[in-house]
Parts: structure tokens; C-alpha cells; sequence
């Protein structure tokens, strides 16, 4: 029988673009309220759709007779990160929970590591026109207005009375009050990645970016504001604020005045975005100091995080306590203080700093390993940059005005990822952002 290579194709990108999609959508109350392994309905999804995408790659490529692979410099950085993860799943007390999850607590088990690789696999080889990049970025932001759209429909309801206490939705919406510390990260990277499209863009057409569905994205951006407000999560504040300061700086850099013009109501955009997030800072640490309860969230705090992290690894210096492993952590190596307030039966899931988690999960070994991973992506994006900003200079078409924007939207959404890695736990749709 005579296969289809088109139809494989399609098959493939319907699905790489379903997951997209779907993936945020865990962040809503509904989906979001299921305990458990970042909750399982997620990681089914995972296991089920990837190896099946990849069941159909390897297929196709055994029927043509050959397997390509678009080039990247980062696979073998990431095999490398995979087998480190590997050995600490080996070396963990628990092999099946470091592997495959553990219930009600989650910091990354070693499938949904592998998951993302794949995940990286398969956009680095659907993408080999502009337009590839373009729908996959649809996609995430046709995900984005979704959620935003749901969370004030669910404040509208709360204000008219249909979240009171023998509601159903007052169900889930309660539930779900634990992940508004990581709906809000997410809201925080998404508005960075549309002020990095939108922001005196210069004269690039930027694909499908109309002046109408421009006014759109901004105004949503502006009403997103109020998610971060209602949540008030510092890692959120850190990444859009880095986020965007990062824009302004790199495309200054890059371009210096000769971005679009700029009017009224676009500097009050440009203000508000880059003004709320340094306002709210300010505010929690010197204002309101202490108004975060992350035991709420069954995690620790940065403080504490850090100091379990610092005698893990002096315990265990080279592979660690195995990914999903930070809970065992938590109870050997936990400040005798937290016995004493009032919460102190908590049994903390997780803590504030992926960082921090990853390197108590895998040791030195799996920490070197991942910095490696970053090193290089800093590398080849600061030699990328450059490239970019010769050929703009030289060519000032929308191709190279597009490539441009593509770039410094995905590279600001990397760094204010990055950065905030240090004070956000983990989280699916954030590692897979990543």
C-alpha cells in the first residue's frame, strides 16, 4: 500500500498544533482543579499524542527510506540533559515515581522531560518556512485569549452571584484558586511575547498582524494586567518586567531610532506595560512584604527552597533525590522553624525555584548539564542577533523586518522564562514554553 507523506504530514502538525493549544488550557479552573502530577489529564495527553507523532515520523521516514533531521545546535546538549536526568532517576529512592510522576507531587517527572524534547524535536522540524513559525504562534496566542476570555467570564459570574457556595462552578473555581501563582507566570510571558511583536515594530508587515488585530492583542494585554493584580505572584511581576525591559533594550540596540512611529495611545500602552509590573514589585518588597502564603500552594518559600536545595546536594552532590523526588527532600532536610507556625502540618509538595528543585532532583550533574543547555542557547542567540541585525540593516523588506520580530519575540519570552526559573516552580506548560 502506497503511504501517504502529505497526509502523515498534516496528521503531524495537526496534532503539534493541538497540543499547543490544549496545554494551556490546563490553567483553567475546570481542568485545572484535578490534583496530582501537574494533574494527570495533562500528562496523559502527553504520552499518548507524542509517541503516536512520533510513531508516524519514524514510519514515513522508513518508508522513504531515509530520516532527516533539521539542523540544531542543541541536541546534543539536550541528550546529554536527558541521560544526567536518566542516572538520577537510577540512583532515586523512588524509580517509578522519579520516572513516571508522583501523586499530588510534581516538579517534572523524567517522561515529561523526554516529552519536551520531543516536543522540541518536533517544532524544530515542522518549521522550515516563516509561515510554520506564524501558525505555530497563532496557535499559542488563539490558546492565550481563550483563557483570558474564561477567567473574566468566571469574575463575571462571581459578580452576579453564580459563584456563591452551592454553585458547581464555585466548585472548580475554588479548587483552582492554588494555580493562579502559575496562571499568572503564564498571563506574564504571554503579554511579553505580544509587547515584543507590537512594540514600534518598525516597518515590517509581521505576517498577520493587522493594525486592527494589533488593537486587539494590546487591549487584551492591558486587561491580562488584572489576572497578575488579582494573583500577585512575584516570579510573574519578575518575567514580565524583565521581559519587556529586555525588548525595549535589545531593539534599541538593534535598531536604534529607526522603529515605527509611536502615538498617543501606543506610549500609554507602552507605559502601562513596562510601569505595572516594576509598580507591583516595589509594592511587595517594600510596601507589602509577606503578603504571598506559598504553603498555600504546598510550597515552600524561595528561603527555604533554597536551603533543602544547598543540603540535598551536599547530601546527594551528584545525581540528587531523582526528579519528583524534592517532597523526600523536604521532609529530611526542612528548617525546624516551619514546625512552629501555623502551618505547620503542611506537606509541602514542591518549592518556589525550579532552579533550586532541579538541582536538589538531579545533583551537580544535572545542573551542569541544563547550564550547558543555556550557555549555548546564549551563544548561538547572541551570534544570531548579530547576523539579524546586518541583514536588517542592509535589506529593510518585511521579510527581514519579520525575522527580525520572530526572534526577539522568542527570545525575550526564553529570557523572561529563564529568569524566572529562579522564582517560580515548575510547571508543565511553562517547561514546554521553555
Amino acid at each position: 500500500m502506497k503511504l501517504n507523506f502529505s497526509v502523515i504530514d498534516k496528521i503531524n502538525d495537526f496534532l503539534l498544533k493541538g497540543l499547543i493549544f490544549i496545554l494551556p488550557l490546563f490553567f483553567l479552573p475546570f481542568l485545572s482543579a484535578a490534583g496530582g502530577m501537574d494533574n494527570f489529564g495533562k500528562q496523559l495527553l502527553l504520552w499518548l499524542v507524542l509517541p503516536f507523532m512520533l510513531f508516524l515520523r519514524v514510519t514515513k521516514a522508513i518508508k522513504r527510506g531515509e530520516f532527516r533531521l533539521a539542523r540544531s545546535p542543541f541536541y546534543a546538549a539536550i541528550a546529554v540533559y536527558l541521560a544526567a536526568a536518566a542516572l538520577a532517576v537510577f540512583t532515586s529512592a523512588d524509580r517509578f515515581s522519579s520516572f513516571f510522576g508522583a501523586l499530588n507531587n510534581f516538579s517534572l517527572p523524567y517522561l515529561g522531560l523526554a516529552a519536551g524534547a520531543l516536543v522540541y524535536f518536533f517544532v524544530v522540524n515542522s518549521i522550515e518556512k516563516k509561515e510554520a513559525v506564524s501558525g505555530i504562534i497563532k496557535t499559542l496566542l488563539a490558546s492565550y485569549v481563550l483563557v483570558v476570555i474564561v477567567f473574566f467570564l468566571l469574575l463575571f459570574f462571581s459578580w452576579l452571584g453564580f459563584l456563591e457556595s452551592a454553585s458547581p462552578l464555585f466548585f472548580y473555581f475554588r479548587l483552582a484558586l492554588g494555580f493562579l501563582d502559575d496562571l499568572a507566570v503564564y498571563v506574564a510571558v504571554m503579554d511579553v511575547l505580544i509587547f515584543a511583536f507590537l512594540w514600534r515594530r518598525g516597518p515590517g508587515g509581521l505576517l498577520w498582524f493587522g493594525k486592527n488585530r494589533s488593537s486587539f492583542f494590546k487591549i487584551l494585554s492591558i486587561f491580562s494586567l488584572w489576572i497578575l493584580v488579582e494573583a500577585n505572584s512575584l516570579p510573574a511581576w519578575w518575567c514580565l518586567a524583565v521581559g519587556v525591559i529586555f525588548v525595549v533594550a535589545l531593539r534599541y540596540w538593534l535598531l536604534g531610532k529607526q522603529t515605527g512611529d509611536s502615538g498617543r495611545l501606543d506610549r500609554l500602552w507602552t507605559m502601562t506595560i513596562i510601569m505595572i509590573p516594576v509598580l507591583f514589585l516595589f509594592l511587595n518588597y517594600l510596601v507589602l512584604p509577606g503578603d504571598r502564603n506559598p504553603a498555600a500552594l504546598w510550597r515552600l518559600d524561595l528561603k527555604n527552597t533554597y536551603s533543602v536545595a544547598l543540603s540535598a546536594v551536599k547530601s546527594r552532590p551528584f545525581f540528587g533525590y531523582g526528579p519528583e523526588m524534592f517532597s523526600s527532600a523536604i521532609s529530611l532536610f526542612r528548617d525546624q522553624s516551619l514546625n512552629n507556625g501555623p502551618v505547620w502540618d503542611t506537606r509541602y509538595r514542591g518549592g518556589e525555584s525550579h532552579i533550586f528543585v532541579l538541582a536538589a532532583s538531579t545533583g551537580l550533574i544535572g545542573i551542569l548539564s541544563y547550564a550547558v543547555l543555556i550557555f549555548l542557547w546564549c551563544y548561538h542567540a547572541g551570534g544570531e542577533l548579530r547576523n539579524v541585525k546586518n541583514i536588517f540593516k542592509k535589506n529593510s523588506s518585511n521579510l527581514s523586518a519579520d525575522d527580525l520580530n520572530i526572534f526577539l519575540a522568542i527570545s525575550a519570552v526564553i529570557i523572561a522564562l529563564l529568569v524566572g526559573q529562579f522564582a517560580y516552580a515548575a510547571n508543565t506548560v511553562l517547561f514546554f514554553l521553555f
